[in-house]
């Protein structure tokens, strides 16, 4: 019987898991190297109703409208969707006042993990033991190297250059249309070889939440992602990192590549965030004693929405799993990972299908008709789950 979980990472999918274990009568202790609610991982995010509903989160914006929209700001082609737009920090926030009892333990880095028995290494409480560790610790985790240690990550070819205004800030260079951004739209501007995402946050100041995917070699990546105090890094660089001269060379490159009024939106955004895309699935997601979910398992390309959405489906389908009672622990775990796998690959597939068809060159999206768009859409929702496409 499974009575202790230690969890890696207490991000969505750390805390998820925390809370459905925790409605299950089975304790958890998660490990969080960083402090707070997390806001510099991410600006804003794109939700499904019934995630938005799981959550709790009362104030997210309604989504009903995608826009694609060419260089001049003009409206291509509109698509109906369902979703949500909410900030990040609103998402973490939800989550952590209701695993209130939980024992989070912030700043403290898991350096190890280990089986036979299930246990993590952090230098504030040495080594403890576990019935089963899960890892929950995203992109660079540290359990992954455990369970599936022949794990490759591979970049897209492409980075995406985020950023956050308060609406009263925009710029007054903004086509008409953006003010649908703040009602129940959000856009893509398709350039040829590159794309902008745009939607409004819900809040006092109206953020504009936006995405530069910026097509860059790999060879640039090492001096992209070193930060102010010189620290490299391999998957990201947080807002209020990024040394001086690496924003002005964003900046300079949106001047050079961007229409005159995305350019302006750069430039007039105060901190810009740093992301290379990749994608990668680890082979398997369960080893004796340690388990993958989230990111930690597979790399969510930020073109649905997938991130949040497929870590709280894992944790959920995990807690029932851990509850469960007849087979055997490693028997249950065994068919949940292969039920995740199924689930979840379609889905991933989809995002790096769907971003590098945006990202390719060769595209004059300006002179593509409705019937043209629709074939393409087409196209890219082969073999994707049925809620792709809202």
């Amino acid at each position: 019987m499974i009575e202790r979980v230690g969890i890696v990472g207490g991000s969505v999918a750390g805390l998820s898991l925390a809370l459905e274990l925790q409605r299950r009568g089975i304790a958890a202790r998660v490990y969080e190297r960083s402090a707070g609610l997390l806001a510099h991982q991410g600006a804003g995010l794109m939700l499904a109703r019934p995630i938005v509903e799981r959550l709790g989160l009362a104030g997210a914006r309604s989504v009903r409208r995608r826009l694609s929209l060419g260089p001049a700001g003009q409206v291509l082609w509109r698509q109906a969707v369902e979703k949500h737009a909410v900030g990040w920090s609103e998402v973490i926030g939800a989550l952590r006042a209701q695993v209130e009892g939980i024992g989070l333990y912030e700043q403290c880095s898991v350096s190890a993990v280990g089986a036979d028995p299930p246990r993590v290494h952090t230098a504030r409480f040495g080594t403890e033991t576990f019935d089963l560790v899960v890892g929950a610790d995203g992109i660079g985790s540290v359990v992954r190297a455990a369970v599936d240690p022949g794990f490759e990550a591979c970049y897209l070819g492409y980075v995406a250059v985020r950023g956050l205004i308060a609406r009263r800030q925009l710029p007054s260079a903004l086509p008409a249309v953006i003010d649908s951004l703040f009602d129940d739209a959000m856009a893509k501007v398709l350039l040829g070889g590159a794309h902008v995402t745009l939607y409004g946050l819900p809040g006092g100041d109206e953020p504009l939440n936006w995405m530069w995917y910026l097509n860059l070699p790999s060879g640039d990546l090492p001096g992209l992602l070193t930060d102010a105090q010189g620290i490299a890094h391999r998957w990201s660089l947080p807002a209020g990192t990024l040394p001086a001269a690496t924003e002005a060379r964003l900046r300079a490159m949106a001047d050079e590549r961007l229409p005159d009024w995305l350019a302006a939106l750069v430039d007039s955004t105060e901190t810009l965030f740093l992301q290379p895309v990749y994608a990668g699935f680890a082979q398997q997601m369960v080893a004796p004693g340690l388990v993958l979910v989230g990111d930690a398992a597979h790399l969510a390309v930020p073109h649905v929405g997938g991130g949040v959405t497929l870590a709280l489906q894992d944790t959920l389908a995990l807690a029932v799993a851990v509850a469960q009672t007849g087979a055997g622990l490693e028997e249950r775990l065994s068919r949940w990972e292969a039920a995740r796998l199924r689930a979840n690959t379609p889905r991933l597939e989809f995002a790096v299908r769907l971003g590098l068809s945006l990202q390719s060159k060769g595209k004059d999206w300006t002179g593509w008709g409705a019937a043209d768009f629709e074939r393409w859409w087409s196209h890219i929702l082969e073999d994707a789950p049925d809620d792709a496409s809202r």
